[in-house]
């Protein structure tokens, strides 16, 4: 209840964009302030979690650590909203690997969350593929990059402090948090605002050495599998050691 909540506010957020336009630092405030109350709900991220290798718990970090990636996230996919279908097959990609690493981790939530959120995406893909009858604009990356982000760290209890999903969370959505660092640092480096858009996103970066749309579109979603078939090499493991460890 608490993710639909905050999700749809997020919507909101994103449909009075679309309608009336907002300013950059406005929406900032605000998606602060969702976060906040998903965070005081009981999402947030607490310890990084890698089998045999890092078991870092955040302590104080926590709170601000779980904005900036809530936010980051959201951002992300907005951002990567340039192509016709790139942003809603990522998500569709995205939460394929999230049912898996339900189903590894035997975590039904995520599981069956994953599996509608993938559903949806695919049948507004249908529509949403070049040449695009529907756009999802911010009402929709808004919505999709946050729910995404707070499966991330969902955890089945809020006394527990692990977050087995959001390392490989991070892996598979590599490329628009990719995206998103390398155009803040971009923006900084030629002096602009960073709230500012640009033509240099790594889909521009494609299209400018000549792929098309739909080119540039399927050799981003083999991009995406690809890192989510590596991520599910980390879920795996922690499941198998989970095995013998009971």
């Amino acid at each position: 209840m608490g993710l639909i909540i905050c999700s749809t506010l997020m919507l909101i957020l994103g449909m009075y964009d679309d309608f009336h336009g907002s300013k950059a630092l406005q929406k900032l405030v605000i998606q602060i302030m969702i976060s906040l109350l998903l965070i005081k709900i009981g999402f947030s991220l607490q310890r990084i979690v890698i089998p045999g290798l890092i078991d870092i718990n955040l302590g104080i970090l926590s709170v601000p650590l779980t904005i900036l990636w809530l936010i980051g996230i959201t951002n992300a996919i907005n951002l990567i909203d340039g192509l016709d279908g790139l942003a809603a097959g990522i998500i569709s990609i995205a939460a394929l690997f999230f049912c898996l690493y339900g189903f590894f981790l035997k975590e039904n939530f995520v599981l069956f969350s994953s599996l509608a959120l993938m559903g949806a995406n695919l049948a507004f893909l249908k529509y949403n593929f070049y040449p695009a009858k529907i756009f999802m604009g911010d009402t929709g990356s808004l919505f999709l990059g946050f729910i995404i982000g707070a499966l991330a760290i969902y955890r089945a209890r809020p006394e527990d402090l692990n977050n087995l999903f959001f390392l490989p969370a991070v892996l598979v959505l590599l490329f628009p948090l990719a995206d998103i660092v390398f155009a803040f640092v971009r923006r900084i480096l030629r002096k602009q605002h960073i709230f500012n858009s640009d033509f240099s996103h790594i889909h521009h970066f494609f299209i400018k050495r000549g792929f098309n749309q739909v080119q540039t579109v399927k050799k981003l979603y083999f991009m995406t599998f690809c890192l989510g078939v590596a991520s599910l090499v980390i879920v795996y493991s922690y499941y198998l050691k989970s095995i013998k460890l009971t």
